[in-house]
């Protein structure tokens, strides 16, 4: 779906947004196991994932602006130093306070890595085959959320803190990746276009909107539950989010090729 001279930027935006989303992933699976240790009761961990949640959005904004006056790349590369730092944060966290400093700069970074990454897609996909791209984009963050439950079911009898250190480790290593490419620059934002974002994005804004609170507000919480409520280990917790992540893969492939053959409203 990309030509030889975009296949390499296309797989750094592709493995930059597993990075990012690694990062702000592991909280959900490894949310028993830190509030275990930081003694944090189910208000405190719900105040960690809306704060993630919130932080995420707010750096959506902020990317979208910016990549109007910079370019993707640097948007993807501040994203990656971001994760980096929170991931690095998060792992020698020994408080509440400290740990939800974390997460805010953890999901400020995912945040504005998104608009950046969804845009160099569409722009450095093959005309007819940008569906195809996004599906691939798409899987890239359910390879993520995988990868984080796998992580932390396998660390969960050792310390949930090696996720976030190897997380920020995957982060650096995209950034120097990211060093090694260009990505496309957008036209900054103006007022008229502002004034159509309703009429272009009221129903994918609806439909995402339900999909974030599936995902952010009762998926989230799923290893916590199971671990509270139906007395599962945290390891086991974590393996349930691992199985409806990779399921979720065919399904975005699938998805890709229905926006090329029908059109994205299909």
């Amino acid at each position: 779906g990309v030509t030889s001279r975009t296949t390499l930027p296309l797989r750094v935006v592709m493995t930059t947004y597993i990075a990012v989303t690694l990062a702000e992933s592991v909280l959900a699976p490894a949310l028993p196991l830190v509030a275990g240790e930081l003694g944090l009761d189910a208000a405190s961990s719900g105040r960690l994932l809306g704060v993630l949640s919130l932080a995420a959005g707010v750096g959506n904004l902020v990317g979208g602006w910016m990549i109007g006056f910079t370019t993707a790349r640097t948007t993807s590369l501040l994203a990656a130093a971001g994760s980096a730092i929170g991931c690095g944060l998060a792992a020698a966290a020994g408080s509440e306070a400290s740990f939800l400093a974390a997460q805010t700069v953890i999901g400020f970074s995912a945040g504005m890595f998104f608009a950046g990454g969804v845009f160099s897609v569409g722009k450095l996909a093959k005309a007819g085959q940008q569906g195809r791209a996004m599906g691939r984009y798409g899987i890239a963050y359910s390879l993520a959320l995988a990868l984080a439950a796998g992580l932390t079911a396998a660390a969960a009898d050792w310390s949930w803190r090696v996720v976030f250190v190897s997380a920020a480790g995957f982060a650096v290593v995209v950034g120097v990746l990211l060093t090694r490419i260009q990505l496309p620059g957008a036209a900054p934002i103006r007022g008229n276009d502002l004034a159509r974002i309703p009429h272009l994005l009221g129903t994918p804004i609806l439909v995402g909107g339900v999909a974030a609170v599936a995902q952010f507000g009762v998926v989230a919480y799923i290893p916590l539950y199971g671990v509270e409520a139906w007395a599962l280990s945290a390891s086991a917790a974590a393996m349930v989010l691992l199985v409806g992540r990779i399921v979720s893969v065919p399904a975005k492939a699938v998805s890709g090729w229905m926006i090329d053959t029908w059109g994205a409203k299909t």
